[in-house]
């Protein structure tokens, strides 16, 4: 964990504090966490490294959904993969499961099924990461070589706003491992 916890206000478009407090820890809560951002933030590798990290959680990754649906056209993915997704979370929570998600819009997310968190008294943390145009193309070139700057910049600019669900970690300056140490202790202490 980091030492210094009060530092987690210094994001770039802060929504929540942390503060180490001991004691408050949310055992017994369920909780669902879904990590989100623009393309080449570190997403995927941020959720490859919490997964073992975070002992007893359901993962929901609606990306291998959608690559799976491949034989149904473009847009018929979406839909399908979505609709597949919230049926998921639907039935963790019922289950009063922990979960963790990857690669959804934080309000629409809480719009399918914001009324059954309240109901099963989920804390619900969504962490938007973030970093410069410059820096996602130059990870994209690094992990691809023919990496389609025309689409990605596309992508990158229709992303949404930050949301006012979104705890925001810029991964620009930290390593991996300070990144989930974010996450986990944001996890561990909200308040």
């Amino acid at each position: 964990m980091d030492k210094d916890l009060e530092g987690f206000n210094d994001f770039r478009f802060p929504q929540r504090t942390v503060h180490k407090k001991p004691g408050v820890l949310f055992q017994g809560m369920a909780t669902l966490i879904n990590i989100h951002g623009p393309v080449a933030v570190g997403k995927s590798t941020t959720v490859e490294k919490l997964l073992p990290q975070l002992k007893n959680y359901v993962f929901i990754d609606r990306a291998y959904i959608k690559h799976h649906l491949s034989a149904l056209g473009r847009e018929e993915r979406k839909v399908v993969s979505k609709k597949a997704v919230y049926l998921l979370l639907e039935q963790c929570i019922y289950r009063d499961a922990n979960i963790l998600t990857q690669e959804l819009n934080p309000e629409s997310l809480y719009r399918h099924v914001g009324l059954l968190l309240e109901k099963h008294k989920y804390r619900f943390l969504s962490f938007r990461l973030a970093a410069r145009w410059e820096t996602t193309i130059a990870r994209s070139r690094a992990r691809q070589k023919n990496a389609h700057e025309g689409r990605m910049r596309k992508i990158w600019d229709s992303y949404p706003q930050p949301s006012k669900f979104d705890i925001i970690i810029d991964t620009e300056q930290l390593s991996e491992e300070e990144v989930v140490e974010r996450i986990l202790a944001h996890t561990l202490y909200t308040v």
